[in-house]
């Protein structure tokens, strides 16, 4: 592996675990790259993030780029292929300005590519024009399906009550069902369809996955090299704690067993199911957390009025809906939870959630049907659900209150093992493996145009502000 090796990582999310991730991938490109280049929306901090050390950060170029609004039509598809274009001609800046080394060209999140599916036949078409550097990148969706739970929602809430027995409530749901499931599964097979078309593209290269059941079939269907990229993150904890950490301290009884949902609150995670357990449980029973980015009107009136005045007089609920500001007091919140409510409404794939939960010997409970469901089971991490009543999550909570074994010695090596699976070690080990796919930096770079920018780093040209998704 060459040391002048140029990586380049496209960054087209700040939110979430993405920051995270992003800080493990310039830990890992530094041990075989002489440059890093952080291609990054406008509100992105990575080497604030990275924090050290000082030989990392001095190869560290953070290159800002434009992401537009989101591309909710069929319309917009030039808004997709003008951010292309500027990727484009941000890499091309790199490789001019490193002419005769290898770049790695690697983006973070592909799925960013695949926004709706309008924009896939065209993609297909010009993927190529628009990107043909060589690149290679994670996928963290390899499914998506499209429940239409909105459409069900408006026919539950106009026909859910059958009055006076007038309306043949129960056909019509049979009806409305059977439609919005069948019309579901057609646009998955479509937009699953032309999205690998986009991937087996030559411009594509190698991809990585986060979930290995799909290697199989990603490999079948595009015809590329598939890697099981782990899933790591910094265990580092803010000294001294913050704030929520010492308020969870005060707030907690001896007997409670501490619940948290922590990251973005949205109903995806299911907090208006968690409002209900709230109702449910007794006071003294559990102390539940709910900390994170929240946006007013993510829940019903009621639930929100109820749950600010639960968190107002000081019961069993702490209620912070303020952004966890880093990644250390985000693993200082879940240090002190019992047990990480993380459970998702149609979300089959990771959020994070379950690794840190290992990390610090915590149960979770998670939503069947998904990765996270199937970490769970594999290595004996907490409880998967599938019921998402109030009544079914409370009874699953108090279950998982009562496993003593958790707390044991003997379960540190699963534990162990896990972490193992998804130690820094393996996952700068796949990063090396697709790095192998490389692309010689000519000047002019062959199939680029060359009145592509030359300047690296911030500049008036690229320092532009992104609109958020």
């Amino acid at each position: 592996m060459p040391s002048r090796m140029i990586s380049v990582l496209i960054v087209v999310s700040w939110t979430g675990h993405h920051p995270s991730h992003c800080v493990q991938l310039i830990r890992a490109c530094a041990s075989f790259s002489g440059r890093i280049y952080v291609l990054c929306p406008q509100e992105a901090n990575p080497i604030e993030q990275l924090g050290g050390p000082a030989d990392v950060v001095e190869k560290i170029t953070v290159m800002f780029h434009t992401n537009r609004a989101p591309k909710k039509s069929f319309k917009e598809f030039s808004d997709l292929a003008a951010d292309l274009r500027e990727l484009q001609s941000l890499v091309t800046s790199i490789a001019q300005a490193n002419s005769g080394e290898e770049t790695f060209v690697y983006h973070t999140c592909l799925d960013s590519l695949f926004n709706t599916v309008w924009h896939l036949p065209m993609l297909a078409l010009r993927i190529r024009k628009l990107f043909p550097l060589p690149f290679s990148g994670l996928l963290l969706a390899p499914d998506r399906r499209w429940p239409f739970n909105g459409a069900r929602r408006w026919f539950g809430r106009h026909w859910g009550n059958s009055g006076d027995g007038a309306k043949p409530v129960a056909f019509v749901n049979w009806v409305v069902d059977r439609v919005l499931t069948g019309a579901s599964e057609i646009l998955r097979r479509y937009y699953l369809w032309q999205r690998n078309l986009v991937l087996r593209r030559s411009s594509c290269q190698r991809i990585a996955v986060l979930d290995e059941r799909y290697m199989d079939w990603l490999k079948l269907k595009t015809g590329k090299m598939i890697v099981r990229m782990p899933e790591t993150f910094s265990v580092d904890v803010s000294d001294p704690p913050p704030a929520l950490v010492r308020m969870i301290s005060e707030r907690r009884q001896s007997s409670a067993i501490v619940v948290g949902l922590l990251g973005v609150l949205d109903r995806r995670k299911c907090l208006d199911v968690l409002v209900n357990v709230i109702r449910e449980a007794k006071t003294d029973e559990f102390l539940f957390i709910i900390a994170g980015a929240y946006a007013p009107g993510t829940l019903p009136g009621r639930d929100q009025a109820f749950l600010e005045e639960a968190a107002g007089k000081h019961t069993n609920v702490v209620f912070s809906p303020e952004a966890i500001p880093s990644e250390g007091d985000f693993n200082a919140v879940v240090q002190s939870c019992d047990i990480l409510f993380c459970v998702y409404r149609d979300h089959l794939h990771s959020s994070g959630v379950v690794s840190r939960a290992a990390a610090f010997r915590k149960q979770v409970l998670v939503n069947s049907g998904g990765l996270m469901a199937n970490q769970v089971e594999e290595y004996s991490l907490g409880y998967v659900l599938t019921d998402f009543s109030a009544k079914a999550c409370l009874e699953a909570l108090r279950q998982m209150s009562q496993r003593k074994e958790f707390l044991s010695v003997e379960r540190a090596a699963v534990y162990a093992a896990f972490m193992e699976d998804h130690s820094f070690g393996r996952f700068e080990e796949t990063l090396r493996t697709l790095s192998k796919t490389t692309v010689k930096c000519e000047q002019p770079v062959l199939g680029l145009p060359t009145n592509a920018p030359t300047s690296v780093g911030k500049s008036p040209l690229l320092d532009r502000h992104r609109q958020d998704r």
